[in-house]
């Protein structure tokens, strides 16, 4: 332990360092970008569940109107008989 150099070591680690970061800054900047997002987090979850309820409703509407469409064709046509197995919307 007595060859050791403090004088040097001392040298060594006070190389370069990481830059000073203002915490007064950061802390502004933090607060810039989480504050709208607190208040509007609140709204999100219900738009979420809203736009897929509208989604659900959309596809069920889609859904019964093309079968709705397809009965009405199917069932308002008067085919000759010789149409009935040339016929893409019955199958």
């Amino acid at each position: 332990m007595d060859d050791i150099n403090f004088n040097e070591l001392n040298e060594i680690n006070q190389g370069q360092s990481a830059p000073q970061v203002d915490a007064g800054e950061l802390f502004k900047k933090v607060a810039t970008v989480a504050g709208p997002a607190m208040l509007v987090t609140p709204l999100a979850m219900p738009l979420i569940h809203g736009l897929a309820g509208l989604s659900v409703l959309g596809f069920g509407a889609l859904a019964v109107g093309t079968t709705v469409v397809k009965t009405v064709t199917a069932l308002s046509r008067h085919p000759k008989p010789g149409d009935v197995e040339n016929d893409p919307d019955l199958f």
